[in-house]
Protein backbone atom coordinates (compact mmCIF):
# COMPACT_ATOMS: atom_id res chain seq x y z
CA UNK A 1 0.00 0.00 0.00
CA UNK A 2 1.32 3.34 -1.01
CA UNK A 3 0.74 6.48 1.04
CA UNK A 4 0.27 9.65 -0.88
CA UNK A 5 1.33 12.89 0.66
CA UNK A 6 -0.58 15.96 -0.27
CA UNK A 7 0.98 19.35 -0.31
CA UNK A 8 -1.24 22.32 -0.13
CA UNK A 9 -0.33 25.56 -1.69
CA UNK A 10 -0.39 28.37 0.85
CA UNK A 11 -0.37 31.85 -0.60
CA UNK A 12 2.89 33.63 0.19
CA UNK A 13 1.12 36.56 1.81
CA UNK A 14 -0.57 34.28 4.35
CA UNK A 15 2.70 32.52 5.09
CA UNK A 16 4.54 35.80 5.64
CA UNK A 17 1.76 37.11 7.91
CA UNK A 18 1.76 33.86 9.90
CA UNK A 19 5.55 33.98 10.41
CA UNK A 20 5.50 37.68 11.35
CA UNK A 21 2.70 37.08 13.85
CA UNK A 22 4.60 34.18 15.40
CA UNK A 23 7.79 36.20 15.71
CA UNK A 24 5.99 39.16 17.26
CA UNK A 25 4.35 36.89 19.84
CA UNK A 26 7.72 35.32 20.71
CA UNK A 27 9.34 38.74 21.00
CA UNK A 28 6.55 40.08 23.21
CA UNK A 29 6.74 37.07 25.53
CA UNK A 30 10.52 37.04 25.84
CA UNK A 31 11.27 40.70 26.35
CA UNK A 32 10.87 42.16 29.80
CA UNK A 33 11.07 45.83 30.60
CA UNK A 34 14.28 47.00 32.22
CA UNK A 35 14.21 49.34 35.22
CA UNK A 36 15.54 52.79 34.39
CA UNK A 37 17.94 54.15 37.03
CA UNK A 38 17.11 57.65 38.24
CA UNK A 39 19.92 60.05 39.02
CA UNK A 40 20.38 63.62 40.13
CA UNK A 41 17.25 65.67 40.74
CA UNK A 42 14.92 62.86 39.61
CA UNK A 43 16.42 60.52 42.21
CA UNK A 44 16.29 63.16 44.96
CA UNK A 45 12.65 63.99 44.16
CA UNK A 46 11.68 60.35 44.74
CA UNK A 47 13.73 60.09 47.93
CA UNK A 48 11.90 63.13 49.36
CA UNK A 49 8.78 60.97 49.84
CA UNK A 50 10.23 57.44 49.74
CA UNK A 51 12.49 57.92 52.76
CA UNK A 52 9.78 59.07 55.24
CA UNK A 53 7.37 56.41 53.95
CA UNK A 54 10.01 53.69 54.28
CA UNK A 55 10.84 54.96 57.78
CA UNK A 56 7.17 54.60 58.77
CA UNK A 57 6.99 51.14 57.26
CA UNK A 58 10.11 49.83 59.01
CA UNK A 59 9.32 51.53 62.33
CA UNK A 60 5.87 49.96 62.24
CA UNK A 61 7.38 46.57 61.44
CA UNK A 62 9.90 46.83 64.29
CA UNK A 63 7.20 47.84 66.78
CA UNK A 64 4.53 45.41 65.54
CA UNK A 65 2.41 48.51 64.85
CA UNK A 66 0.13 48.05 61.84
CA UNK A 67 -1.19 51.65 61.66
CA UNK A 68 2.37 53.02 61.40
CA UNK A 69 3.49 50.21 59.08
CA UNK A 70 0.61 50.82 56.65
CA UNK A 71 0.33 54.62 56.97
CA UNK A 72 1.62 55.28 53.44
CA UNK A 73 0.00 52.33 51.60
CA UNK A 74 -2.25 52.77 48.60
CA UNK A 75 -5.68 51.11 48.64
CA UNK A 76 -4.45 47.93 46.96
CA UNK A 77 -1.66 47.47 49.52
CA UNK A 78 -4.09 48.11 52.37
CA UNK A 79 -6.23 45.26 51.02
CA UNK A 80 -3.23 43.01 50.35
CA UNK A 81 -1.67 43.46 53.78
CA UNK A 82 -4.49 44.02 56.23
CA UNK A 83 -4.13 43.90 60.02
CA UNK A 84 -4.56 40.12 60.08
CA UNK A 85 -1.98 39.36 57.42
CA UNK A 86 0.39 41.93 58.99
CA UNK A 87 0.59 39.72 62.08
CA UNK A 88 1.73 36.80 59.90
CA UNK A 89 4.18 39.01 58.01
CA UNK A 90 5.55 40.37 61.27
CA UNK A 91 6.18 36.88 62.66
CA UNK A 92 7.81 35.69 59.42
CA UNK A 93 10.10 38.70 59.04
CA UNK A 94 11.12 38.78 62.71
CA UNK A 95 11.92 35.05 62.64
CA UNK A 96 13.84 35.30 59.38
CA UNK A 97 15.58 38.70 59.68
CA UNK A 98 15.07 40.01 63.21
CA UNK A 99 14.54 43.68 63.96
CA UNK A 100 15.42 46.35 61.42
CA UNK A 101 18.64 48.26 62.21
CA UNK A 102 19.55 50.46 59.22
CA UNK A 103 19.47 50.72 55.44
CA UNK A 104 21.39 52.15 52.50
CA UNK A 105 19.85 53.35 49.25
CA UNK A 106 21.15 51.09 46.49
CA UNK A 107 19.11 52.51 43.61
CA UNK A 108 16.09 54.55 42.68
CA UNK A 109 14.40 53.38 39.51
CA UNK A 110 11.53 54.04 37.18
CA UNK A 111 9.78 50.82 36.19
CA UNK A 112 6.51 50.40 34.28
CA UNK A 113 5.06 53.70 35.47
CA UNK A 114 6.12 53.26 39.10
CA UNK A 115 9.14 54.35 41.11
CA UNK A 116 11.17 51.81 43.04
CA UNK A 117 13.46 52.52 45.96
CA UNK A 118 15.92 49.66 46.38
CA UNK A 119 17.63 49.39 49.76
CA UNK A 120 20.25 47.14 51.28
CA UNK A 121 18.80 46.57 54.72
CA UNK A 122 20.61 45.62 57.88
CA UNK A 123 18.60 43.53 60.31
CA UNK A 124 19.70 41.88 63.54
CA UNK A 125 19.85 38.38 62.00
CA UNK A 126 20.85 39.37 58.45
CA UNK A 127 22.88 42.31 57.17
CA UNK A 128 22.19 41.71 53.50
CA UNK A 129 18.44 42.02 52.97
CA UNK A 130 17.32 43.67 49.74
CA UNK A 131 14.23 45.76 50.40
CA UNK A 132 12.27 46.96 47.37
CA UNK A 133 9.60 49.59 48.04
CA UNK A 134 7.40 50.52 45.07
CA UNK A 135 5.67 53.90 44.83
CA UNK A 136 2.80 55.00 42.63
CA UNK A 137 3.49 58.54 41.37
CA UNK A 138 -0.15 58.96 40.30
CA UNK A 139 -1.62 58.25 43.76
CA UNK A 140 0.09 60.78 46.04
CA UNK A 141 3.29 58.71 46.05
CA UNK A 142 1.72 55.94 48.12
CA UNK A 143 3.44 52.58 48.59
CA UNK A 144 2.16 50.20 45.93
CA UNK A 145 4.49 47.26 46.54
CA UNK A 146 6.89 45.81 49.07
CA UNK A 147 9.43 43.01 48.65
CA UNK A 148 12.08 41.53 50.97
CA UNK A 149 14.77 39.24 49.50
CA UNK A 150 18.15 37.90 50.59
Amino acid sequence: MKVKLRFYSIPWKCLIIFIALGLSILTACSSQPTPIPLTGTDRENVLVYSEPATNNLLTGLNNNDYPTFSRDFDDTMLKSIDAGSFSTLYNQEMTKYGKYVSRTVVAVQSYQGYYRAVYQGNFVKNNNVILLVVFDPTRDHKIAGLFFTQ
